[in-house]
């Protein structure tokens, strides 16, 4: 997750799932939030809401309880997802559904496909 965002977000060690995310968003809309938990509750720091994230030019495309599961931003003509997921997350079980390799880590499926996770590059 980049810096600034990492300002506006806390890690509850306590699991989540989404209440709300952008169904019509062209890259969630063969997808679904329904079966996923996050074994991590991200946060909202206190005094923040939506508009701090769209400062950012951040568009919360997944919402937790208590923040965002999912953030979208633009860079020039690319878009990456940041998910609020420690460093360390390696081998979370993906969800139902999602292509595995012999590797099989969350990390790994989701940076060959674009995501980010912390300041990791996309690969």
């Amino acid at each position: 997750m980049p810096e600034d965002v990492a300002a506006l977000v806390t890690l509850a060690q306590k699991s989540a799932t989404a209440i709300d995310w952008h169904r019509e968003s062209p890259l969630l809309q063969h997808g679904s939030f329904d079966e996923v938990i996050f074994m991590e509750d991200p946060v909202t720091a206190a005094g923040k809401d939506e508009t701090a994230f769209a400062n950012l030019d951040d568009e919360i495309l997944a919402l937790g309880p208590y923040g965002p599961l999912a953030l979208l931003r633009s860079e020039g003509e690319n878009a990456r997802i940041h998910l609020p997921l420690p460093p360390a997350e390696e081998h979370a079980p993906l969800p139902r559904g999602w292509p595995l390799e012999e590797d099989g880590t969350l990390c790994h499926q989701l940076k060959k496909i674009g995501f980010c996770f912390n300041s990791s590059p996309a690969y």
